[in-house]
C-alpha cells in the first residue's frame, strides 16, 4: 500500500509541478525505487495511472468543499477558505493545480479524464454558486444578480492567478489577484 501512495504521489507531484510531458513511467520507477515492471503491478497503464491520479486529488478537493460547506460560517468567510485552499495548492511547491495541467494538456489525454475535468470544474463552479446565493443572503458579500456567472468568473480568476504565479515564480501575484476578487466581492 505505501508503494501504491508513493507512486500516486510522485506521479502528481511531477505533473503539476512540470506537466504532463514530464510523466514517464521510467522516472516514477526510478524516484520511487521499484522496477518498471512493478508499477504496472500497481497500475496497468500510464493512462490508468493518470484516471486514479486525478480522481485522488478531485476527491481530496471535494472533501476540502464539503467541509467547509458543512461549517457556519458565513459566504464570505468560506469564500476566504476557498481562496486558502486554492492557494495552499500552489505554496512551496512550485506547482499548480493538477486540473489547470490537465486542461491545458487536454488533446492528449484519455476520454474518462476529460469527463472528469468537466466534472472537477462544474462542482467548482456549483460550489462557488451556492457560496455567493448564501452571501445574498447573509448580506457578507456584495450582492450578485448571477450567481452562476459570478462563479465562472471567480474560478476563471483563481485558475488564471495559479498559472501566472507559476509562469512568473511569484506568489503575490495570486495574492493580488485574491486580494482584487475580495475587494470585488465585499458587501
Amino acid at each position: 500500500m505505501l508503494t501504491r501512495i508513493a507512486i500516486l504521489d510522485c506521479t502528481e507531484e511531477i505533473i503539476r509541478s512540470e506537466g504532463l510531458s514530464a510523466l514517464s513511467i521510467s522516472r516514477i520507477s526510478r524516484i520511487v525505487g521499484i522496477q518498471k515492471s512493478s508499477l504496472f503491478h500497481h497500475s496497468e497503464s500510464k493512462s490508468n495511472l493518470l484516471n486514479v491520479v486525478f480522481e485522488r486529488y478531485s476527491e481530496r478537493f471535494y472533501e476540502t468543499l464539503n467541509e467547509i460547506s458543512q461549517t457556519d460560517l458565513t459566504a464570505a468567510q468560506k469564500l476566504e477558505r476557498y481562496f486558502e485552499e486554492s492557494r495552499r495548492v500552489i505554496v512551496g511547491e512550485n506547482s499548480i493545480c493538477l486540473s489547470i495541467v490537465l486542461c491545458a494538456a487536454k488533446g492528449t489525454i484519455n476520454d474518462k479524464i476529460r469527463q472528469m475535468l468537466i466534472e472537477f470544474q462544474d462542482y467548482n463552479i456549483e460550489w462557488l454558486e451556492t457560496v455567493f446565493r448564501l452571501g445574498n443572503r447573509d448580506g457578507s458579500l456584495r450582492i450578485v444578480q448571477d450567481p452562476r456567472s459570478e462563479a465562472f468568473a471567480t474560478l476563471a480568476a483563481i485558475d488564471g492567478a495559479q498559472i501566472l504565479s507559476q509562469s512568473y515564480n511569484q506568489l503575490s501575484y495570486f495574492d493580488t489577484i485574491v486580494e482584487k476578487l475580495r475587494i470585488q466581492k465585499a458587501p
